[in-house]
C-alpha cells in the first residue's frame, strides 16, 4: 500500500514537470507550430450518427476508412438521442455485439469475447464494480478484435474506448431533467467555456455533475448515482497544452439481475432446465445493497516538438471503493421424486482497489520521394492493487432452522447463520505491467496504399498474497510478451477501400496449477480480417464488410492424468462476417444499420461434451437499424424529430459444457424516441423496450441469467444558454 500511496503524488509532480516544460518551450520557440493534434478527435469529425475519424484505431487521429481493422464509433449527437444509461445501452448499435449486466460495464461480447473498456484511449477501466456514468462521455470508439500492439493486455474481442468531453475555447451550458416511470428521476449540468485568457496562458474548463435516484420494474431493486466531472485545460501557447481532471462517481443500490435456471442430474445426458418463474422474481433479501465509489484523478499533457512531431504523457490513479452484500442461491439438487431443493447464503464483499497508469507516447512524420510514413512510440507502466474480502452467512429461518427457498412462492425476512468459513477470503493483489510499442505507418502511391506494421513487449507481473494462511501465502508470476500488428490498405478507387490485418492479443495467465509446477504460459489470441469500404450515392451512403476468423489459444483446460491439475492445450475460435450500413437518402434523415454472424466453437479441451459446442452467451447473428428523421426549416413541423432504432440477438447456450444445453431465446428491442426543439429548449419522449419484449441480457454461468429491462418511458426537457 506504500506504493499505491505513492501515486497521487506522482500526478502532481507529472502536472508541475508539464507546465515547466511548456513555459521552457514556449521561451525558446520564436514562432508558433500549430498543426491538426493526432491525438485529439473533434465533434466535426463525425458524419451525423458515426464518427469519420478516430484515435483508438491507430492511437493517433486517423480516419476511419483509413483502417486495417473493423471499427464503429458512435458520435456524441448519437449518444445526446438515444441518451444510454451504460456502456451495454450504447453498444447495441453495434455488429457482432451482445451482452450487458445490470453489475458493471464487463460482459460486452463483441465477436463471441470479452471486450475491454477503456478511457480516453488508456488500458484503465472506470467502470470497476459498478457501470460508469455516461454524463461526461462525448463518444464510443469501438475496435473490434485482438489489439495487444496498441493496448497491451486486453480481451480478445476488442477494445471499448469512452472519449470524454473536453473544456471548450467558448461558453456553453445546459441543464437538463429527466422524468419517468418506477420513480425514475436524473438531472445533468454541462458548463463549459474559458476561465482564464492572456498572453502566455490560456485555461478553458468544463464541469459536468449528474444526479439519478430510481426504482425498478422488478421487485427491491432501486439506485442512486452521482457523477461529477471536472476538467481544466491550460494552454500555455500553441504548441503545450495540460488537460487536469477530476472525476467521483458513486453508485448505492440494490440490483436484482439474478433469474435462475437449472441442471439436471443426469450424468448420461446433461441439460439445463429454465425455471417457469416471473421475470420479476428476486433471489435475495431486501437489505442487500452495493455501495462503490470511484475516483479518477489524470494528467494529459502535449507539446508539439515541430511541426512534424508531437509527444503526449498521460497519467492517472483510479481510487474504486466497493462494498456489497449479496444473497445468493445454491446450485440445485435434483431429488428423487424430480422436485429441485433450494437454500441461499450471503456474502459480504468489500473490494478496494488502487490503478496507478502512466504511459508516454511520440507521434510524428517523416517524408521522402518514394514514401511517407507515420511513425507512433509508446511506453506505458501501469501498477494494480486491489484487496479482496469475502464472507459468507448461511441463511436460516428466524427460528435458526436450516432455509428452503421457495422460487414459487418467497418469503424474505430471513436471518444469518453459522459463516461459512471455507468460502472465507482475505486476499491482496498486486499487479505491474511495463510495455513499449512501435507502430510504423508507410505511405505509398500517393497515399493509395498503406502499410502498417508494429510490435510491442510487454512484462507483467502478478503477486497474489492470502492473509488468511497460517503465514501468508505469497504466489508470484512473471511474464513477458511479444506481440505482432500487421496490414495494408488500398484505397481502390475514390470510393472503394479494402484492407487486410493480422492482430494479436494477451491476458494474464490463471488456472489452478500444473502438475510439474511449471508456469502457465499467456493466453494469446489471433485475428486475421479482410475487409472493404464503399462509398455510394455521392458519400451519401457508405458500406462496409468484414470477414474475420479469431482464435483463442493456451487456455488452461483440466488435465485428464493428473486430476485437480491442468494443462494449456484450451482454444475457441470465432469466424464469421459483419456488414455495416450508413444512408443519408434525404436532407433530415439519416440510417445506419449492421449485421454480423459468427460461429463461435470450442475447439480444443479435454472435457469432450464440450468440444465443438457453440460458446455460453453467444448469438450467432446480431443486427441493428436506427433511423433519425428531423423536419426541416420553414416547413410546419420544424423543430420536431423522431428516431427508432431496434436491435437483434440471436439465440445463445445457457451454457457449453452440456451435451444438450437449453437456448436462450433470441430476442429483438426496440426504443423510440420523440423530441420537440425551440429556440434553445427541448423535449424529449423516450420509450425503451416499446413493445415490452421479455428477453434474457446476459447468462452469468450455470445458475442463473439476466433479464433485460420491461418497457420503460421517460421524458426529459433540456435548456441550452
Amino acid at each position: 500500500m506504500k506504493i499505491a500511496n505513492r501515486y497521487p503524488r506522482l500526478i502532481l509532480l507529472s502536472a508541475c514537470f508539464c507546465a515547466a516544460v511548456s513555459n521552457i518551450a514556449a521561451q525558446d520557440d520564436e514562432e508558433d507550430v500549430f498543426m491538426l493534434d493526432p491525438f485529439l478527435v473533434t465533434e466535426d469529425e463525425n458524419d451525423g450518427y458515426l464518427g469519420t475519424r478516430s484515435i483508438s484505431g491507430a492511437r493517433t487521429n486517423t480516419l476511419v476508412n483509413e483502417m486495417a481493422q473493423a471499427m464503429t464509433v458512435l458520435s456524441s449527437k448519437l449518444l445526446e438521442d438515444i441518451r444510454p444509461e451504460k456502456v451495454g445501452d450504447a453498444t447495441r448499435y453495434i455488429s457482432s455485439a451482445a451482452g450487458r449486466d445490470e453489475r458493471d460495464d464487463a460482459n460486452i461480447l463483441i465477436r463471441g469475447f470479452g471486450a475491454s473498456v477503456l478511457a480516453d484511449s488508456f488500458v484503465f477501466n472506470p467502470g470497476r464494480e459498478a457501470s460508469w456514468d455516461l454524463s461526461n462521455i462525448d463518444r464510443v470508439e469501438v475496435v473490434k478484435g485482438a489489439s495487444a500492439v496498441l493496448y497491451g493486455s486486453t480481451t480478445p474481442g476488442g477494445v471499448i474506448n469512452l472519449e470524454r468531453k473536453r473544456p471548450l475555447p467558448d461558453s456553453a451550458s445546459s441543464v437538463a431533467v429527466e422524468v419517468g416511470e418506477n420513480s425514475f428521476y436524473r438531472g445533468v449540468v454541462d458548463v463549459t467555456g474559458p476561465l482564464v485568457e492572456g498572453d502566455g496562458l490560456n485555461v478553458n474548463h468544463r464541469a459536468v455533475l449528474a444526479y439519478e435516484d430510481t426504482e425498478s420494474w422488478r421487485p427491491f431493486s432501486n439506485h442512486e448515482k452521482l457523477a461529477v466531472g471536472l476538467a481544466a485545460d491550460l494552454i500555455f501557447d500553441k504548441n503545450s497544452s495540460l488537460l487536469l481532471r477530476y472525476e467521483y462517481q458513486l453508485f448505492d443500490g440494490l440490483q436484482n439481475f439474478a433469474q435462475p435456471f437449472a441442471t439436471t442430474a443426469n450424468a448420461d445426458s446433461p441439460t439445463l432446465e429454465i425455471l417457469d418463474i416471473p421475470v420479476g422474481f428476486f433471489r435475495g433479501e431486501p437489505t442487500d445493497n452495493k455501495k462503490v465509489s470511484n475516483q479518477l484523478f489524470s494528467t494529459d499533457f502535449r507539446h508539439y516538438l515541430s511541426s512534424d512531431w508531437v509527444m503526449r504523457w498521460f497519467n492517472a490513479y483510479l481510487l474504486s471503493n466497493a462494498d456489497r452484500r449479496e444473497t445468493f442461491i445454491t446450485a440445485p439438487a435434483l431429488q428423487p421424486d424430480g422436485s429441485f431443493l433450494w437454500d441461499r447464503f450471503t456474502q459480504f464483499i468489500p473490494r478496494d482497489t488502487r490503478d496507478f497508469y502512466t504511459e508516454f507516447n511520440l507521434s510524428g512524420k517523416t517524408s521522402s520521394e518514394a514514401f511517407e510514413q507515420e511513425l507512433l512510440f509508446g511506453a506505458r507502466f501501469r501498477g494494480f492493487h486491489q484487496d479482496r474480502g469475502n464472507t459468507r452467512f448461511a441463511v436460516t429461518e428466524l427460528d435458526g432452522s436450516p432455509e428452503i427457498f421457495d422460487l414459487f412462492n418467497p418469503t424474505y425476512g430471513k436471518a444469518l447463520g453459522a459463516e461459512i468459513t471455507s468460502a472465507s477470503r482475505d486476499q491482496e493483489i498486486d499487479q505491474k505491467e511495463f510495455g513499449i510499442y512501435f507502430q510504423d505507418v508507410i505511405k505509398l502511391m500517393e497515399g493509395r496504399l498503406r502499410l502498417i506494421g508494429g510490435l510491442r513487449w510487454d512484462r507483467l507481473e502478478i503477486t497474489n498474497t492470502n492473509n488468511l494462511a497460517m503465514e501468508d501465502a505469497v504466489s508470484t508470476q512473471s511474464e513477458g510478451k511479444w506481440s505482432p500488428r500487421y496490414g495494408a490498405v488500398f484505397k481502390a478507387t475514390e470510393d472503394l477501400t479494402v484492407y487486410a490485418s493480422v492482430n494479436e492479443s494477451f491476458l494474464p495467465s490463471s488456472g489452478a496449477g500444473s502438475f510439474d509446477g511449471t508456469p502457465f504460459d499467456p493466453p494469446t489470441a489471433e485475428q486475421k480480417e479482410i475487409g472493404a469500404r464503399l462509398n455510394l450515392f455521392d458519400s451519401k451512403a457508405s458500406v462496409s464488410v468484414s470477414l474475420f476468423q479469431l482464435a483463442q489459444q493456451n487456455l488452461t483446460v483440466s488435465d485428464p492424468i493428473n486430476p485437480g491439475f491442468q494443462i494449456q492445450t484450451g482454444e475457441l475460435e470465432s469466424e464469421g462476417f459483419e456488414i455495416d450500413f450508413r444512408f443519408n437518402p434525404m436532407e433530415g434523415l439519416q440510417i445506419i444499420a449492421g449485421f454480423g454472424n459468427l460461429e463461435a466453437i470450442v475447439s480444443e479441451d479435454t472435457n469432450l461434451s464440450r468440444l465443438g459446442n457453440q460458446l455460453r452467451g453467444v448469438p450467432e447473428t446480431t443486427g441493428h437499424i436506427l433511423a433519425r428523421y428531423d423536419f426541416l426549416e420553414d416547413s410546419a413541423l420544424e423543430g420536431l424529430g423522431f428516431a427508432f432504432g431496434i436491435s437483434h440477438v440471436g439465440d445463445a447456450p445457457f451454457a457449453d459444457n452440456v451435451a444438450n444445453p437449453v437456448m436462450r431465446p433470441s430476442y429483438e428491442v426496440a426504443n423510440l424516441t420523440v423530441d420537440y426543439k425551440w429556440d434553445n429548449y427541448k423535449v424529449s419522449l423516450d420509450v425503451d423496450n416499446l413493445f415490452d419484449e421479455e428477453y434474457f441480457s446476459f447468462n452469468g454461468g450455470i445458475r442463473f441469467a439476466v433479464p433485460g429491462d420491461a418497457r420503460w418511458v421517460k421524458l426529459q426537457f433540456k435548456a441550452d444558454f
